[in-house]
């Protein structure tokens, strides 16, 4: 994904207009041109709301991307080329969580089954990030789920284009008597 900016003006109440609207940035020059009703909506004072990055309702509102960056590093990748995989994959997984999973008692003592199912990133450099419930059992098993998320090794990243992406990974860890 490409680094975007949200550019927002407003001119403010003043009886002569500018034309044209020139913004700089390292490697971007906008030249805006600023119609009639953009001025007539900038005259009466209002102030422009403030957008989430990427949306745009108003004319007096620009969305530019930066072409010199090809690959932001804060993308995050739902699918990518090659896939994150725990390393020696999903055999050498189900070892580690095998192992490593420590049953809570609080779940024990109410006989409680199921299944907890996270999400987290495998950033670019094999580490664990961004860990998150997407499906609760409670009792105890959730805040396991995370400690033993958080205690995996580092895994061999995603790539995209050749190159290593932070990539989101789900899995569904289930709770068995």
């Amino acid at each position: 994904m490409k680094l975007s900016y949200l550019f927002m003006f407003l001119v403010l109440g003043s009886t002569s207009y500018a034309d044209q609207l020139v913004f700089k940035t390292n490697s971007v020059q906008i030249l805006v041109n600023v119609s009639d009703t953009t001025k007539k909506k900038n005259a009466e004072k209002k102030p422009v709301k403030e957008l989430e990055l990427g949306t745009i309702e108003n004319s007096n509102e620009i969305l530019i991307e930066d072409p010199s960056n090809e690959n932001d590093s804060l993308e995050i990748f739902i699918e990518a080329e090659i896939m994150p995989e725990f390393v020696g994959g999903d055999i050498e997984l189900s070892k580690f969580l095998s192992k490593n999973i420590l049953y809570p008692k609080l779940a024990k003592e109410n006989n409680i089954e199921g299944r907890v199912v996270v999400r987290f990133v495998v950033e670019k450099d094999g580490t664990i990030s961004n860990t998150d419930i997407l499906r609760k059992l409670g009792f105890g098993c959730d805040e396991e789920v995370i400690r033993l998320i958080k205690s995996m090794p580092k895994w061999v990243p995603g790539k995209q284009n050749g190159k290593p992406v932070r990539v989101y990974y789900t899995l569904p860890i289930v709770f068995k008597l």
